[in-house]
């Protein structure tokens, strides 16, 4: 490895071996390296900002320190490890003095490939493989929501996306965690960090980050993991609701698709509250399936009660009491009525032309007077 670029602090500029690019987001290159350990290199992210921030080094460093601070605080199998940031000379070859400064931020190599490109892989995987699969990540985004820097500063993500999430054999990492802060209740930022494909609402148009934020970007996670595309910001929930069910496998996965779209709720505080219990249940749903179609979301985007079997059953009731009234309504007209020929009968056998005058049959109002009392 005597050829390869070097970088490394002032004090051991050659402590690590600087490979190729392997990625570029808006601020950096990812490039991959390797760090000297005692049974050979150890494999390592290097992530270094783009030549624009060069006059913004300093500013960046305080950035990445926190980062890795808060990092070193959410162990967990699905959050990439964090070594350190520092400042030092640009990439170099060995016992080379180079002049100048640059940034670097170094993470644990993380083995595996974009969740993105793991479902162009596999597209023939059934629904149900494809949202167990995202688990861990549903389980890393609840631990890190919990997490409290202060009283009132929650920790958020900001740009959970496809991209972010690698797929390997020890199960799906969370990665670039470049935009990690902690999240002051009602605070503003600058709108538009993030991705914007998976980006709530409220963060697109005010800026307001918050757990509900990141949770909103999951959702998008999962809709594009079933459906090979992202909810369009256009579409109300009803038009998404449509789109997901068109999608192969999903036309009658009712109640899953359905709790996909309520993380996708445009007010914050309709969303689930965990990741991990609302992915549990569109794993359950997926298994039983469902055969009801439910009712549209109204206008305002509060899901209405599900119709189903009760509504059903009760108007079955109902209808059933409305004919059985209706019979016995029938049964006491033509009861009386006989009754009504019979006293007429006998009367006009004792009495002779007092019969019309005095007992005939039932008027018509008399029978709707009978109609109404049954009823």
């Amino acid at each position: 490895m005597g050829a390869e670029l070097r970088v490394g602090r002032d004090d051991n500029r050659d402590y690590y071996v600087l490979g190729g690019a392997i990625a570029s987001g808006g601020e950096a290159t990812l490039f991959r390296g390797w760090a000297p350990g005692p049974g050979g290199a150890i494999p390592v992210a290097i992530k270094v900002p783009l030549p624009e921030y060069s006059s913004q080094l300093e500013l960046l460093l305080q950035r990445w320190n926190e980062q890795v601070e808060l990092l070193r605080t959410l162990r967990h199998p699905g959050i990439v490890a964090v070594r350190e940031a520092f400042l030092g000379p640009p990439p170099h070859y060995k016992s080379e003095v180079p002049t100048g400064r640059q940034l670097y931020l170094v993470m644990d190599w993380v083995e595996g490939v974009p969740l993105d490109e793991w479902l162009m892989d596999h597209g023939e995987t059934n629904h149900l493989r494809k949202v167990r699969s995202l688990a861990q990540i549903a389980d890393v985004l609840d631990h890190v929501h919990s997490l409290r820097l202060s009283e009132s500063e929650a920790v958020v993500h900001r740009d959970v996306k496809p991209g972010n999430i690698l797929m390997g054999d020890g199960g799906p990492v969370l990665v670039d965690w470049g935009l990690v802060r902690g999240h002051v209740a009602g605070a503003v930022a600058p709108p538009g960090e993030g991705t914007a494909v998976c980006m709530a609402p409220e963060v697109a148009t005010e800026g307001r980050y918050s757990p509900a934020s990141d949770r909103f970007s999951f959702g998008c996670v999962v809709y594009f993991s079933l459906s090979g595309r992202y909810p369009a910001p256009s579409l109300d929930r009803n038009q998404l609701r449509e789109e997901l069910l068109g999608s192969p496998g999903l036309g009658n996965q009712y109640e899953a698709v359905d709790q996909v779209i309520q993380m996708l709720h445009p007010d914050p505080g309709q969303r689930p509250a965990s990741c991990r219990n609302w992915l549990g249940g569109i794993s359950r749903s997926t298994v039983m399936g469902s055969s009801e179609v439910p009712p549209a979301f109204p206008v305002d985007g509060t899901p209405t009660q599900r119709g189903g079997r009760r509504t059903r059953w009760r108007r079955g009731v109902s209808t059933a009491v409305v004919v059985l009234l209706l019979l016995l309504a029938g049964a006491g007209l033509g009861w009386r009525a006989l009754t009504d020929r019979r006293s007429q009968s006998a009367s006009e056998q004792s009495a002779p032309g007092l019969g019309a005058a005095g007992s005939g049959p039932a008027s018509s109002s008399d029978r709707y007077t009978l109609v109404v009392t049954i009823a």
